[in-house]
């Protein structure tokens, strides 16, 4: 097992454990579930945990299950200290400042990345991808439930900077839930962009002209490739994709429902992302021959002694009576 694995499996408490572990297709995982959504969720206390590196929050959320119809990407052949899957929450990933306190840090020095720890510096520009030497993970507790899991993290301080951040997993009907607390309890003004690294996929074919994602707005993009089909208010491709390829755009200032986007297939499967508490500023949206990746990003300001409260929700669902083939562009309040 990797050195990293064995250091985080060690430093993470877990508290009340009443969910069953079982292992589904992951190893390491907690299986919860209710009347319509069954989740595989990393398990941090686990030796043979999916994800070992230090971009991604401990909670991650690999698998999920529909009326046996899968929904997201997470194969089990992969590289546990730079791949995740599924749902699997990151800070400051493409933030042109870095984590709080990067750039302030000498090298070898402490900085704080929001959802792991203290993080050594050895790079003199900010990277997300290369691993990172830890000096101390957040002290982390889970409670576990049959339908969902709490997570408490505290952090620091390191150079000012400090914090304690609250996360609910909920499932509801067909909803999966995520309700987010962070509070600065260092002495400077805490800066981080939050967002969701989605790995969305459904049945087995490669991702290409029969996914589309969808948006209740007029986009703009300023970076795509031409192979991209762009339309007005949604993103396609033209072919199965063969490299990787990244849309990203601004949300509009006048979007009315700013916060939403939509992922479908010909097939009838969705996915519909939504937003609260706090506006998105900006989307990307990363795919690849293997997963579609709709990404929605979070500024959050926040002073000493202030906490920000958003969340986030994840409906899947089929379209009634969508035939292979056929599309829908339609958004739900419910």
């Amino acid at each position: 097992m990797h050195f990293l694995g064995i250091f985080l499996a060690t430093a993470i408490g877990v508290g009340a454990l009443s969910a069953q572990e079982v292992s589904g297709r992951h190893e390491g995982v907690r299986v919860l579930s209710n009347e319509q959504i069954t989740l595989e969720v990393m398990d941090p206390e686990s030796p043979e945990r999916y994800n070992t590196g230090t971009r991604f929050m401990p909670l991650m959320i690999l698998r999920a299950t529909r009326d046996g119809e899968d929904f997201f990407y997470s194969p089990v052949d992969h590289d546990p200290n730079l791949d995740g899957a599924g749902l699997a929450m990151d800070f400051d990933a493409t933030n042109p400042f870095g984590p709080p306190g990067f750039y302030q840090a000498e090298m070898d020095e402490g900085f704080m990345k929001v959802g792991v720890g203290v993080l050594r510096r050895s790079l003199v520009r900010w990277s997300f991808y290369r691993p990172k030497e830890v000096i101390q993970l957040a002290k982390t507790t889970i409670d576990w439930r049959e339908d969902g899991a709490s997570l408490e993290q505290e952090c620091g301080p390191v150079n000012g900077y400090a914090y304690t951040l609250g996360v609910e997993l909920l499932l509801v009907e067909d909803r999966i839930e995520l309700n987010y607390r962070l509070t600065n309890t260092g002495e400077k003004l805490l800066g981080t962009e939050f967002y969701v690294h989605t790995f969305f996929k459904f049945g087995e074919g490669a991702v290409g002209p029969d996914y589309s994602v969808e948006f209740p707005y007029p986009i703009n993009p300023y970076q795509f490739k031409k192979s991209d089909r762009i339309g007005s208010d949604f993103i396609t491709f033209n072919y199965e994709l063969t490299k990787p390829t990244t849309v990203k755009f601004w949300v509009p200032e006048s979007a009315e429902n700013p916060n939403v986007l939509k992922v479908t297939n010909t097939n009838g499967q969705f996915i519909e992302s939504r937003f609260s508490g706090q506006p998105v500023g900006r989307v990307s949206v990363h795919a690849s021959s293997r997963y579609i990746c709709p990404e929605q990003f979070i500024l959050l300001l926040i002073k000493p002694g202030g906490s920000k409260e958003w969340s986030v929700r994840y409906r899947l669902g089929r379209e009634p009576g969508v035939e292979d083939g056929e599309t829908k562009n339609n958004f739900h309040e419910n």
